[in-house]
């Protein structure tokens, strides 16, 4: 799926990242397919395909 390229993304950033499946229902609360959720239960970014650098390099904080 999707979390692939965000898992390469994030290990060759050094970026701790745990990919969780859920079903389909979770997707269609969130209104989007992909969600990055923080260690704090904050959303940082939903979505659907995206480049998995950007979003994690905006995430972190490394790029805005």
């Amino acid at each position: 799926g999707g979390d692939a390229g965000f898992s390469l993304a994030a290990q060759a950033m050094g970026v701790p990242l745990k990919v969780v499946e859920v079903p389909p229902q979770s997707s269609a609360d969130w209104g989007a397919s992909l969600v990055l959720v923080r260690p704090d239960g904050f959303v940082a970014w939903a979505g659907g395909p995206a480049d998995p650098d950007t979003v994690l390099a905006r995430a972190t904080g490394a790029r805005t």
